[in-house]
């Protein structure tokens, strides 16, 4: 059976004069479209690996520095932030200086130089949407590893980038990008909304490749 004739036999159980569903925004679709690849990169996070030391924690904020501090920066030249609806003010949601924070109270200073570049290409606001998307969603798990962390390692551990300190409410931020990103998916076409898509699954990926194995340092 085809699918347009099974789109037909669903309309056929519509109520009379039942209006259509509402079209997903462009955030919900890109909760649907990545779920695959936001799974991988929980996996390559590996948490519990990674909060079961020191060591092991501060391997993980140098390799989440390896992949903020060029990925942010890509971020921060794209153009046309301020011209979302509403508009987003990149600098506040960028949280590389916190991984510096943390790595330092560790005893590991920050690398001289600017960050190294090509972890990803955002050539355009919708490359930059599909790549803050996954940032944001980060940010916004934060706390609760956190406190994870914290419990774990000690209350006095370095948690400034999970914690996003300096940032009252990650969650008000994720639901003001969400209204920014579903305006921007309302105002353009199928292609660009594609563009957001893949530069999203390119960030998940980008990310899961920079983390090294869980486990002990051999």
């Amino acid at each position: 059976m085809t699918e347009t004739s099974l789109a037909g036999r669903r309309d056929s159980f519509a109520p009379v004069g039942a209006r259509p569903p509402t079209p997903a925004g462009l955030s919900a679709r890109l909760r649907e479209a990545t779920r695959e690849a936001h799974l991988s990169a929980e996996a390559a996070f590996a948490l519990n690996a990674r909060l079961e030391s020191s060591d092991a924690y501060v391997r993980l904020l140098a390799a989440l520095r390896g992949f903020h501090r060029p990925v942010e920066a890509a971020l921060a030249a794209v153009p046309g932030w301020s011209g979302l609806t509403p508009g987003l003010h990149i600098s506040s949601r960028l949280r590389a200086g916190l991984l510096d924070e943390d790595l330092r109270q560790l005893g590991v200073p920050a690398p001289p130089g600017p960050a190294r570049p090509g972890v990803v290409s955002l050539p355009t606001l919708a490359h930059g949407l599909g790549c803050l998307y996954v940032l944001e969603g980060s940010a916004l798990g934060g706390r609760i590893i956190a406190r994870r962390a914290c419990a774990a390692l000690g209350a006095d551990l370095p948690v400034a980038f999970f914690s996003s300190a300096g940032r009252a409410d990650p969650g008000a931020g994720w639901r003001a990008f969400q209204s920014s990103l579903d305006a921007y998916g309302t105002c353009h076409g199928l292609a660009t909304r594609r563009t957001v898509t893949t530069s999203a699954l390119t960030t998940f990926q980008a990310l899961a490749n920079r983390l090294p194995p869980a486990g002990p340092c051999r």
